[in-house]
C-alpha cells in the first residue's frame, strides 16, 4: 500500500467510528452471506456454514433480505467470529501503526484502538513538538560546529521516531521532515569544510611565498608563526579541526620547504589539531615528529602519536595553544642545536 492509501484507510475507519453506528452480528447461511454486496472476506479462507456476519450501522437482517443493495458497500460488512463492541463509537481512537507483507500479494495492517491509540497520539504529539524545535534551528546554522551538533541531534530524533509506538502516517511524516533537515545540516557541513579547506590552502600558499621564509634564516615576529632555517611552527588563522584539510595544507608547505621540520596548529570552537612533518635529514640531527608532538600535546589536553617523520595530536584545550606554539619552537631549537 502507498502512504496515501494507508492514510485514506485510517481516515475511513475514523469516519466510521465517529458516525457511531450500532454493530450488528448474525449467523447466516454461507451461500446467502456470500451474496451480500460489499462483503469483506479473506480469499481462500474456509468459513463455517452458517457463518457469522458482522455489520456496522446496517442490520445484517436487512442486508440478507436485499443482498444486492449497495448499502453494504458504504459500511463495513465482514465474516468474523470474534468479540465486537455494540457501537462503533466505543472503539474510541484509531491509529494504524504498521503495514507489511505477510505473503505474496497479501498485506497486513496492524492498528491500535482505545487507550493504546490515545497513547500513540500523545507520544506522536510530543515528538512533533521536539521535532519542530530542531527544524527551527536548521534555518539559522552559522558554523560547522552548529551544523554538526544539529545533524547529530536530528539523527537521534530519527532513531527515537523509528522506535516510538506511534502511528504509521505520523512516523512517515516525521521521518521525512527530519531527514530533509539533516540533509540541510550535512550540506552546510560539506560547504563549510570546502570553504575552510580553500582558505587554509590559500593561507599555506601565501606562507610559501613569504620571502623571509623562502630565503631561510629570518625569525617571524607574528604571534601565529615562528621559524628558523630548519624548522617552522605555524598556527592557521582559519577555524578548522578537520585532519584531512589541515594535512593537505601541511603537504603544500612541505613542497616549498622539503628540508624543514614543519608543525602546524589549527582549531575551531571545540578541537585543536597539531600536525607535523620532519624530514629524515633532521631526524638524524635529533628532531623527531612523534617526540615533538609529545612534548606539547599535554598543553591542549591532547592524545596523539606517529612516526619520527610524521605525527599528530588532537586536543580540546584551546587556551593552551599560545603556550604550545612557544614550547614547540623552543623544543625545535633545542633539538637541532
Amino acid at each position: 500500500m502507498t502512504k496515501d492509501e494507508i492514510a485514506q484507510t485510517e481516515e475511513s475507519a475514523k469516519t466510521l467510528i465517529a458516525a457511531g453506528g450500532d454493530v450488528f452480528a448474525e449467523d447466516t447461511p454461507l451461500g446467502t452471506a456470500k451474496s451480500i454486496q460489499g462483503l469483506r472476506a479473506v480469499f481462500g479462507e474456509v468459513y463455517p456454514d452458517p457463518v457469522r456476519v458482522v455489520s456496522i450501522g446496517i442490520d445484517v437482517k436487512d442486508l440478507v433480505a436485499d443482498p444486492m443493495s449497495p448499502a453494504g458497500s458504504k459500511t463495513s460488512v465482514e465474516f468474523c467470529g470474534g468479540t465486537h463492541v455494540r457501537n462503533a463509537k466505543h472503539i474510541g481512537e484509531f491509529v494504524i501503526v504498521s503495514e507489511e507483507a505477510i505473503a505474496k500479494g497479501i498485506r497486513r495492517i496492524i492498528a491500535v484502538t482505545g487507550h493504546e491509540a490515545e497513547r500513540a497520539v500523545k507520544i506522536a504529539t510530543q515528538l512533533e513538538q521536539e521535532m519542530e524545535m530542531l527544524l527551527g534551528r536548521s534555518g539559522s546554522i552559522q558554523t560547522v560546529e552548529e551544523a554538526k551538533r544539529l545533524s547529530s541531534e536530528l539523527l537521534e530524533a530519527l532513531d527515537k521516531v523509528n522506535q516510538a509506538p506511534i502511528g504509521y502516517c505520523k512516523r512517515d511524516m516525521m521521518r521525512t521532515s527530519l531527514s530533509e533537515a539533516r540533509k540541510i545540516a550535512d550540506t552546510k557541513i560539506r560547504e563549510e569544510k570546502q570553504a575552510q579547506g580553500n582558505k587554509i590552502l590559500d593561507e599555506a600558499r601565501s606562507l610559501c611565498l613569504a620571502s623571509g621564509l623562502k630565503n631561510g634564516a629570518d625569525i617571524c615576529e607574528a604571534s601565529n608563526k615562528t621559524t628558523e632555517e630548519s624548522w617552522l611552527v605555524y598556527r592557521f588563522s582559519t577555524p578548522c579541526s578537520d585532519s584531512k584539510t589541515v594535512n593537505t595544507a601541511l603537504k603544500e608547505l612541505e613542497k616549498s620547504f622539503p628540508e624543514r621540520a614543519l608543525m602546524v596548529v589549527a582549531s575551531d570552537e571545540a578541537k585543536v589539531l597539531c600536525m607535523c612533518l620532519v624530514p629524515q635529514s633532521l631526524n638524524a640531527l635529533g628532531l623527531k615528529a612523534n617526540e615533538w608532538v609529545k612534548s606539547v600535546q599535554e598543553l591542549i589536553d591532547a592524545k596523539g602519536g606517529g612516526k619520527p617523520t610524521a605525527a599528530q595530536a588532537i586536543g580540546s584545550k584551546l587556551t593552551g595553544i599560545e603556550v604550545l606554539l612557544k614550547k614547540a619552537a623552543d623544543y625545535a631549537k633545542t633539538s637541532l642545536k
